[in-house]
């Protein structure tokens, strides 16, 4: 986690409607904080409020000090005990695209995605409780210095018969995505087809701070992308793509993040095709609870 302001914990942690004390859950030793965990929920199918049967342990922190493991099973039983008081019924453990009802722009980069394969103590805890291993996440970062989109035959048709729009802060369509991504900065692409007006795909990047201000570059993170079902859904995807991330060059980004799921092949072969490499991985863990 980057380091947090007052400021930055009162934006993205305490403000946040749903905010509960009784689950910001701190471990003290002779009046000094050593550690802290922070249990929150998930939100409902509809994203109009929260939805207490998914918990998610958003934050757990321990100095390294003596006891370390101790204290953070401690920790972790606390936060136990607060879901099952709420008839919690699975567990999330890292902030995931499931549940992220904190933190967002503090870790997990462009899109929260679990626990870093790099978290050795981490996610060694969360196995030895219970959790287990659900998905699995590619992080994938393109440098925009000599950026060019893709060019060839059929993009170029694309070209000729689609126009992009952009949109800066696209409105949020749910009260779960107002609270969560309210405080970014965001701009949106859409593809549309010149004779039918018709939307043929979308795109969502955002500033990643303030994550990214401890990297010492301008990153933008693609947090989602959506295309119609089509024979061409992927060559109309690469070519909206490439049309905002060379804005975004011109407007001085310097890195690119995405985060895409291991097991869709097809996501990662696309993001291939523009240049982005891997540069890490992330774990989703989940735990029922009986």
């Amino acid at each position: 986690m980057q380091p947090m302001t007052p400021a930055l914990f009162d934006s993205l942690v305490l403000c946040k409607p749903y905010f509960d004390r009784h689950g910001l859950i701190v471990a003290e030793d002779d009046g000094h904080i050593v550690g802290f965990a922070h249990a929150g929920f998930g939100p409902n199918a509809e994203g109009s409020d929260i939805d207490r049967s998914t918990g998610v342990v958003c934050q757990l922190q321990v100095a390294h000090r003596d006891g370390r493991d101790q204290i953070a099973k401690e920790l972790l039983g606390a936060c136990d005990r607060y879901f099952r008081h709420h008839d919690t019924r699975r567990v999330f453990g890292g902030i995931n695209a499931a549940a992220d009802p904190y933190y967002h722009g503090l870790i997990g980069g462009s899109q929260p995605s679990g626990v870093a394969v790099e978290d050795v103590w981490l996610t060694q805890l969360l196995l030895e409780n219970d959790f287990a291993a659900v998905d699995e996440h590619l992080v994938l970062h393109r440098q925009l210095a000599g950026f060019r989109p893709a060019v060839d035959r059929t993009q170029m048709q694309i070209r000729r018969t689609h126009h992009v729009n952009c949109c800066l802060d696209p409105p949020s369509p749910t009260w779960w995505h107002a609270c969560t991504w309210g405080h970014t900065e965001r701009t949106g692409f859409v593809l549309q087809d010149r004779q039918t007006g018709s939307e043929i795909a979308s795109l969502v990047l955002w500033d990643c701070e303030p994550i990214a201000s401890s990297w010492g570059v301008h990153v933008i993170g693609i947090a989602e992308l959506e295309t119609v079902a089509s024979a061409n859904q992927e060559n109309t995807a690469l070519f909206l793509i490439g049309e905002a991330l060379r804005q975004m060059q011109s407007r001085g980004v310097t890195l690119t993040e995405v985060r895409v799921p291991e097991i869709q092949t097809s996501t990662l072969q696309l993001y291939s095709r523009l240049g982005f490499e891997e540069v890490d991985r992330s774990i989703t863990y989940l735990r029922t609870l009986e």
